[in-house]
């Protein structure tokens, strides 16, 4: 019954994995083991271990992308899009997303990599970037977090977002801002335990049919 309610309510599902993640939190071993592991901090990777296993975790890269990831990072951004349920196949955004050689000419592309496969990416938009939405003097800015479906839950997205703060604060920026859609849950819920506040007076609709939120995290 739970899986059928939630193929018509994708805010349910996003609640219940949200809520199965928390849960994730502890249980220690018995026998000595190191039991169910949430999240290990380096590589940003949710491990889940049985008891006396030892965890054995792959570190998640995140980078400038090259010319040759343009493609993965594309697939990666329109399934993650697509996945959320409110975009449908012939929605003239998914050609924005597809468009990784303007998002890294006009800004800088950036990916992550679990190994050699890309499982996540976000775009740059430094000062004077054209693809500036909503920043201000002193504020850096970023757009198009897609983590892949196989691959959220896992960190990933997390990993993205701390090295765009990162890089914001080594850019000697007063402040991170960022627009997302209504319907981005999951997204919201990341970027308010990282710390960001919603600033509806911001917030602005590119087109009729989409309404975006913005958020800012003072630095």
């Amino acid at each position: 019954m739970t899986e059928f309610f939630e193929t018509f309510n994708n805010g349910a599902r996003h609640l219940r994995e949200e809520k199965e993640f928390q849960k994730v939190n502890v249980l220690q071993a018995k026998r000595g083991g190191r039991g169910p592991q949430p999240l290990d901090l380096e590589s940003g990777r949710i491990v889940l271990v049985r008891p006396g296993e030892r965890v054995a975790t792959r570190g998640i890269e995140v980078r400038r992308a090259t010319a040759e990831d343009h493609r993965a990072a594309a697939r990666v951004a329109v399934h993650a899009y697509l996945d959320g349920g409110e975009l449908r196949h012939d929605d003239p955004y998914l050609e924005v997303l597809r468009d990784c050689t303007t998002r890294d000419r006009d800004g800088e592309l950036w990916v992550a990599l679990d190994g050699a496969r890309v499982v996540g990416t976000l775009t740059w938009c430094p000062a004077g970037s054209p693809l500036q939405e909503v920043a201000g003097p002193g504020e850096g800015e970023f757009r198009v977090l897609g983590v892949d479906p196989t691959a959220q839950g896992s960190g990933v997205g997390r990993l993205l977002v701390q090295a765009a703060i990162d890089r914001a604060r080594a850019d000697g920026l007063s402040a991170i801002v960022l627009s997302s859609s209504e319907w981005m849950t999951t997204a919201h819920a990341l970027y308010r335990s990282l710390g960001f506040v919603r600033t509806p007076e911001r917030d602005w609709s590119p087109r009729e049919d989409v309404h975006l939120l913005t958020y800012r995290l003072e630095l």
